[in-house]
Parts: C-alpha cells; structure tokens; sequence
C-alpha cells in the first residue's frame, strides 16, 4: 500500500489487492425494553465477549460510527463537525479508549471531518485512511494539518481494499471513480463483515456513486444501511436500497436541521423494502452488537439532559 499526503493534498490512489469473503444473513433484532445509563453498560458495549459493537453517534448534522472489534480494536469512522467534536471525545473517553488503530476519513466536508483534529490530538492513532479527494479545502485542511503535526500516516484506498481485524473485515465499494462534481460522491462506502452479519456503510455517496457500485456488481447486501448523506433525496436510490435489503436502516442527522433530512420520499422508499429506520435525531446515540452470527441486540442511549 502507498502511504503518503502532502499539506493540502492526498497525491496517491491505491488500488487494493485483498479480498474479503462477504455471507449474507437475515439478522434477528431483540430491542431492550429499558434503557441503562451508558456506565452501566459501557463493558458490555466494549464487545469484551467476543462482539462486534457498531455504534451511530449522536452528533447532530454529521456523521461519527465506532466499530469495536471483539479484541477492542478500535477503528473510527469520520468525527461530526467542528462544533461537535467534543462529543466525540467524550464518548471516546467513556469507553476508556486511548489507542485508535484505524482512524478513517470518508471524505472532505465538515459534518464528517471537522472534528477529526481534536481527536488526533487527544487518542494516539495508529493509521488513517482516506480516499483520493480534494482534501485542501477549508472543511478538512485541520485535519491534514493535524495528521502531519503528529506524523501519522495517511493511506488513501481505492474499491477492492480489504482489512481485517480479529475477524472482522472492512471492505472499500467506492468511490469508484477520481473525477466527481460533487464532493459526497467521493465518500469511502465500506461493508463490515463479522461472520454471517454485516453493515453496509453509504457515507454521504450520492445517486452517481450508487449507480457505479451497482454496475460493478458488489455484493451490497447488507444487515444493516448507515443511510447516505443523512437521507437526502438525492441517496438512496431503490435500486440500490434493493441491492442492499437491510433490515435496519440508520440515518445520521440533526433535528430540525436546514436541509430538510431526511427527506420524506427516501423513508418511504426504505420503508418499502421493510426495514426498520433509526434516527440518531429521534433515538441519541445508537449501538448495534453482533455475535458474528447474528445481531443479537440494538440498545439506545440518550444523551443526558
């Protein structure tokens, strides 16, 4: 793999040579029917018997995703924007985490990596991951600068990148081309696999970028859809909603927010293909555990009041 970024600039493409074997599964969800102060279940949301815990935090407008592998393995998947990245941290901090093995970075805008600096500066990071994007804008130049300050490598990958931790694996759909008008359409679309569950998650990938996974024919099919670009009516197409047919659909967005997300034409349509919607907006924080056969729970934490 090619490592290397430059101030404003990630300059290398790398097109990725590992495989991954990616089942399919109907998982099974028990929701739990009282909810307990995040201290009380932070050990068994660490994954600390063999689990994979997925978590869908709550940071408004923004995405922020922890995967936790059944050894602790921490990878972070982008860090909500700017204003919210000290909910980022703290959430972090609850878990007692320090060491970040993979940090990525799904592509250049605010929501997703303005909060990025500050968890650089707080946690030790073992490696950041990338896609070849326009990283010299404004939304994201702290976060390259943050990266170089503590000379940590940043490594950009192409569809086919595979890596696996425990036996967990993280395999990269797209973006499958270098050339977009619109940035969201450069998002890194990754599918957790462990064992027979999986998690398929969109970024901010749009209708272009959809359309190219389909026609590469990747094996969308996914237990669980972190929705793209927090259910704008411009994701989500049904193609690719029936290509993924997921049982629980998570939209990252914040209430009330400008934008109008998620828009009503999108919920019907996932609706319509029978899966659940959870929203970070209407639920807080939401964490989904699997035992690498099924998902055995989905279990809320609002933040305090």
């Amino acid at each position: 793999m090619k490592k290397v970024f430059s101030t404003l600039f990630l300059l290398f493409f790398f097109a990725g040579s590992l495989t991954c074997s990616l089942p399919r599964m109907n998982s099974e969800f028990k929701r739990t029917a009282k909810q307990e102060p995040f201290s009380m279940r932070s050990k068994e949301i660490l994954g600390t018997q063999g689990k994979l815990s997925v978590h869908f935090i709550d940071v408004g407008q923004g995405d922020s995703i922890l995967v936790m592998t059944p050894s602790k393995k921490v990878v972070l998947i982008d860090a909500a924007a700017e204003n919210r990245k000290n909910e980022v941290v703290s959430y972090l901090k609850k878990l007692d985490i320090k060491l970040i093995d993979i940090l990525i970075a799904t592509h250049p805008h605010d929501d997703h990596v303005g909060g990025m600096s500050e968890v650089i500066k707080k946690f030790s990071i073992q490696e950041a991951i990338l896609p070849e994007a326009p990283f010299e804008n404004n939304d994201s130049r702290d976060f390259i600068e943050a990266l170089r300050a503590k000379k940590i490598t940043g490594s950009t990958v192409s569809p086919g990148y595979c890596i696996k931790l425990d036996n967990v694996s993280f395999q990269v759909f797209a973006p499958c081309s270098k050339n977009y008008y619109y940035i969201n359409n450069y998002s890194l679309v990754i599918k957790i696999v462990y064992g027979k569950s999986s998690f398929l998650l969109a970024g901010d990938a749009q209708f272009s970028s959809e359309e190219q996974m389909l026609s590469e024919g990747y094996n969308l099919k996914a237990d669980v859809l972190k929705v793209g670009h927090h259910g704008s009516e411009g994701s989500s197409s049904i193609e690719f909603l029936n290509a993924v047919r997921p049982r629980y659909a998570v939209i990252s967005v914040g209430k009330l927010n400008p934008y109008g997300h998620p828009n009503n034409a999108v919920i019907d349509r996932i609706k319509s293909i029978g899966a659940k919607v959870l929203r970070t907006d209407i639920e807080g924080d939401i964490i989904l555990i699997s035992d690498g056969n099924r998902i055995i729970a989905d279990k809320y934490f609002k933040k305090a009041s």
